[in-house]
């Protein structure tokens, strides 16, 4: 059993104690993807997921990505997506291709974002009620900010296994190098 990476986007939404507009947010982003990645479907395609607790003002909702089958979870600032792949991912290639940077980037493009940051799922999770602000602030602190280094991991080979570092920052700009 290992620990999974979550990959967060930053978004411009923060009003989680409000669920109406919440919701309404969340199905403006899956109505991009329908349309970016052309799949037919209603919102029960996606299993959009969504409750409002009361006792905390916080709006839980959630979607699945039916082609790759990650979760975006809605947070204050940004998107907490659940690739439901092991952290050491992050550093190792398979088949010449570092695939969470390339599910990342994907993602990021679909959601008409420049950046991702990477992360474990015990990190995301500890900020499910912040910032996206406060977590980087927080990440900062608790270990640094290191950027994605894309071009030193592709000069290794298929499934060997770098260490990874616990948070990263990907503006992308490697790739296009």
């Amino acid at each position: 059993m290992g620990v999974d990476v979550h990959i967060l986007i930053r978004h411009d939404f923060y009003e989680l104690e409000d669920y109406d507009k919440s919701i309404a947010f969340v199905k403006r982003t899956i109505d991009r993807f329908k349309d970016i990645m052309s799949i037919n479907g209603d919102y029960e395609h996606f299993e959009l997921y969504g409750r409002y607790d009361d006792e905390i003002k916080f709006s839980d909702i959630s979607f699945r990505i039916p082609l790759n089958g990650v979760w975006l979870y809605l947070r204050k600032g940004y998107w907490n997506i659940w690739t439901g792949r092991h952290a050491c991912q992050v550093t190792n290639k398979f088949n010449g291709r570092l695939h969470i940077s390339d599910l990342a980037y994907d993602t990021a493009q679909a959601l008409g974002a420049a950046e991702a940051w990477y992360c474990d799922e015990f990190f995301a999770e500890d900020c499910d009620f912040k910032t996206f602000d406060e977590l980087k602030e927080i990440a900062e602190i608790k270990y640094g900010i290191i950027e994605y280094p894309y071009k030193e991991l592709m000069k290794y080979e298929d499934n060997q296994f770098p260490d990874y570092s616990p948070f990263y920052h990907d503006s992308f700009e490697q790739r296009d190098e």
